[in-house]
């Protein structure tokens, strides 16, 4: 439905106009022309309510003869409100001369429209045009998407939920996996720095290793000892043959002397003495032979055990690092388990963002105007974005087309939008601004400030 006529009788400045409107009425004249009392008149007849300052000299102390306001629609019905001093009358009619009751049911779906100016939304200020757009757009989640998503109980099932607030939690899970990420680093590079730190063996391998040399050690100390009292044994047995040999010799030689005692007395006692020097001699060599031995045996223990001492000293000087690094290795355990926990919060968080993108960007594809959105800017509040584009960066075209299909959206049963103040818009702007509301069938009422004698109203 739209507005094919208006006739406005002492409103404010204006005595008496009657016009047709087209898909687009144009209102221009200089400042003081009645072109706001036009434009107010028609918001008072669509707003309801009892205001005598609309009727014509209410200040200046001329007559109060009533005002009226009467919108004409292609269906065939009006609306009337006539407004005197002391109360108002709004009526209706339709095609058929049927009465329309209630009236105010009928002309409540412009409200919305006469308060939305399209000029306003192109130029004017972001909190204003975001306003807008959160009217005709208004994007709510259900506390169970939001739950779901999070994959936490974060509100009631059926509690409407705004986009702000969806955003909000969003950036605090996005921020928390940042700052779970650095975190994640650097606990790995802790636990890299701290692990090449640590000894590689355990210390029960370190004890098991000291043991196995200590008992080496021990049966190394034990074959010496064994092998010395083998020299030992040998060298006695082989001094007692030489004591019984010589003992045979002996006795033989004083039978032999006896018998021959006279003859061979000088001769036994060169034999006796020949004997103890072999014996003597025989004995040198056994100790000269069980010396050697033994100092061999000695020097081959020595560095055995001195080889072995020393991979104990190697060992036990690992066992004393482990046991000061065992401070170190609770604290790798530790941040071993932390980043375990953290790479787990991680995940969640990760999906949390992931989830909830997903069901803004579902929630976004339902929206009536695709591609626009309401998002914070790096500096200052919140703007409008068309296609993840800011609003300042966004050509004349584009705007317009944003600004229509609001005003489209916001002006309900009735396809109107009042744009005061045009002159704030280029000519570029305007043409593009009437030619968008063309072609997706939104009707404007445009009033603009023009250097001219008196009021003019056109249709185009």
């Amino acid at each position: 439905m739209i507005l094919t006529r208006v006739s406005i009788r002492n409103i404010k400045g204006i005595p008496d106009i009657d016009f047709e409107a087209g898909s687009c009425t144009v209102i221009e004249g200089p400042n003081g022309c009645g072109k706001t009392s036009i434009l107010d008149g028609i918001v008072h007849a669509l707003a309801g309510g009892h205001d005598p300052a609309m009727i014509r000299g209410w200040n200046v102390g001329a007559p109060k003869l009533p005002a009226e306001i009467r919108l004409q629609f292609d269906d065939g019905s009006f609306i009337q409100k006539t407004i005197k001093p002391d109360g108002f009358k709004l009526t209706g009619q339709t095609r058929e001369g049927g009465s329309l009751e209630p009236v105010q049911t009928h002309i409540k779906a412009l409200t919305q429209a006469i308060s939305y100016n399209p000029a306003l939304f192109v130029t004017g200020e972001a909190k204003d045009r975001v306003e807008s757009v959160r009217k005709v757009m208004p994007l709510t989640f259900t506390g169970a998407e939001v739950n779901a998503a999070c994959d936490q109980s974060l509100f009631p099932e059926t509690k409407p939920i705004d986009l702000d607030e969806v955003k909000s939690l969003r950036e605090g899970r996005y921020n928390s996996r940042r700052d779970t990420n650095v975190q994640i680093n650097d606990r790995e590079g802790m636990l890299k720095t701290s692990e090449e730190a640590l000894p590689e063996a355990t210390p029960d391998d370190l004890s098991a290793i000291i043991s196995r040399l200590e008992q080496r050690v021990a049966g190394i100390q034990g074959e010496a000892k064994n092998a010395a009292l083998t020299l030992h044994h040998d060298r006695n047995a082989r001094a007692a043959a030489v004591d019984q040999a010589h003992h045979v010799a002996k006795t033989a030689i004083e039978q032999e002397f006896e018998a021959e005692l006279a003859k061979l007395r000088a001769k036994r006692d060169v034999a006796l003495s020949a004997a103890a020097d072999e014996r003597i001699a025989a004995v040198a060599a056994l100790d000269r032979e069980l010396q050697a031995a033994t100092s061999e045996a000695d020097a081959k223990t020595a560095e055995q055990v001195a080889a072995l001492q020393e991979q104990i000293a190697t060992a036990r000087a690992q066992q004393e690092e482990y046991q000061r690094t065992m401070s170190l290795r609770q604290q790798v355990e530790k941040a071993r388990a932390e980043l375990l926990d953290l790479a787990a919060k991680h995940a969640f968080l990760d999906r949390a963002v992931k989830a909830l993108d997903g069901l803004i960007a579902k929630k976004m594809e339902t929206l009536p105007i695709p591609g626009v959105e309401v998002r914070p800017r790096a500096k200052g509040g919140p703007e409008v974005f068309v296609e993840g584009v800011e609003w300042k960066h966004l050509n004349a075209a584009k705007r317009c087309m944003v600004a229509v299909a609001v005003g489209s959206l916001a002006s309900g049963k009735l396809k109107m939008v009042v744009v005061d103040e045009a002159e704030r818009l280029d000519a570029e702007t305007t043409a593009l601004l009437k030619q968008a509301a063309k072609e997706s069938g939104l009707q404007l009422l445009l009033a603009r400030v023009e250097d001219q004698p008196g009021l003019t109203v056109r249709s185009e």
